[in-house]
């Protein structure tokens, strides 16, 4: 009995030793836990003070928690006079913006972010400006909202700028083009009645230029007059299936180099505006043939579930390189190849094709490896 008894005192000391080593690991975890998410949260909020863009926290109430510095450099406010502040109130009410209202009241309550929503608007304290906004939800001790502000008022006096000069351009050459042409169309007539082929065939060749500068003087000034007014929409529903077999079967009637090959179906009816959805689908893969001029095909996927439908058009040509790849959406970028020569157009065929997915509340995007080919792709929601 004796020994029995000494035994059970052994095993509860044991015991008593192990349960304690077990708090103090327990314990020992919890401040390790604390101190990491500590230093997270002196990591996110150093970086958060030290961004370029204007950064604002909200709560539910959309009051300021906090700002950054540059939000409060870029638009003339103080601390002070921001935090605990509705964001409407702030720097004598210059973000009383209904657009931004429509934003926090309306639509960010109903999903977890926007972006890239743009607002103009005439700031008593820094004047007109146009600002893209981004805003995300997040949780931590209640709701609150992170907005980012991006000042675009630059870029946009650019573009303005770039449209005005091509406008301007445009109409400057299609008087001197339209005489060139008509002048050549009398020599061909000419060359013709003389029978002198060599001299009719510099005609031709003539025209055949003449025709494809009136089609980039043309292009200027529609992109011109899409930028001043914008695009007319007419949305309905189609069969996507029917409208990628016809486009692409046009297509391949006009070329003869390249074998367009389709890979999937989507099996759906989509409701958006068909033409201008053609137009994105016929510039990628022309797009597609035209930077790939050592290649033999092109290869265009669909794809479709309950959300969207997913399109991929693939090459094998010159590729983008990293560099560029951030441009190819931008107005007039024009890309070349080392041994193909530059490859002639006026740069805006993806930029009016981004603006339509844009508006559809799609995306579009590359992926590309230079010498290798490149993919675009492009996403139309399914309402």
């Amino acid at each position: 009995m004796k020994l029995k008894y000494k035994s059970n005192k052994s095993t509860s000391a044991r015991k008593t030793i192990l349960d304690k080593k077990n708090n103090e690991n327990k314990l020992l975890k919890k401040l390790k836990y604390i101190v990491t998410v500590t230093q997270a949260l002196a990591f996110i909020e150093a970086v958060f003070r030290t961004v370029k863009e204007p950064l604002i926290v909200l709560d539910e109430n959309l009051r300021v928690i906090m700002a950054n510095r540059s939000f409060y450099q870029k638009f003339k406010v103080y601390e002070e006079d921001t935090e605990g502040k509705l964001i409407y109130e702030l720097g004598k009410n210059q973000w009383n913006i209904p657009k931004l209202k429509v934003l926090l009241e309306s639509i960010l309550p109903k999903n977890a972010y926007f972006d890239n929503f743009e607002v103009e608007h005439d700031f008593p304290l820094i004047g007109h400006k146009f600002m893209l906004l981004n805003a995300r939800k997040f949780y931590q001790d209640g709701e609150h909202i992170l907005l980012a502000i991006e000042d675009v008022t630059e870029q946009k006096q650019i573009e303005k700028e770039k449209d005005e000069f091509a406008s301007l351009i445009s109409h400057e050459l299609k008087s001197p083009v339209t005489t060139i042409s008509l002048y050549t169309q009398l020599l061909e007539v000419y060359f013709k009645n003389l029978n002198d082929e060599k001299r009719l065939n510099y005609a031709d060749n003539i025209l055949e230029q003449l025709h494809s500068l009136t089609n980039l003087i043309n292009g200027l000034l529609n992109a011109g007059r899409i930028r001043a007014r914008g695009f007319i929409f007419h949305e309905d529903w189609f069969n996507f299936d029917e409208l990628m077999q016809r486009i692409i079967g046009d297509i391949q009637l006009g070329t003869n180099t390249h074998k367009i090959i389709k890979k999937g179906r989507a099996k759906i009816e989509l409701y958006a505006d068909k033409d201008r959805v053609a137009e994105v689908l016929i510039n990628l893969i022309l797009n597609a043939i035209k930077y790939s001029p050592n290649a033999d095909k092109v290869i265009v996927k669909v794809a479709a579930d309950k959300e969207q439908i997913t399109v991929e058009v693939q090459d094998f040509g010159i590729g983008i390189s990293k560099k560029n790849q951030n441009k190819v959406f931008e107005r007039f970028f024009q890309m070349s190849g080392k041994k193909s020569g530059t490859f002639y157009g006026i740069g805006l065929g993806l930029d009016i094709s981004a603006q339509i997915i844009h508006h559809h509340s799609g995306k579009i995007w590359i992926k590309s490896k230079e010498g290798k080919g490149s993919t675009f792709y492009f996403t139309l929601p399914i309402k």
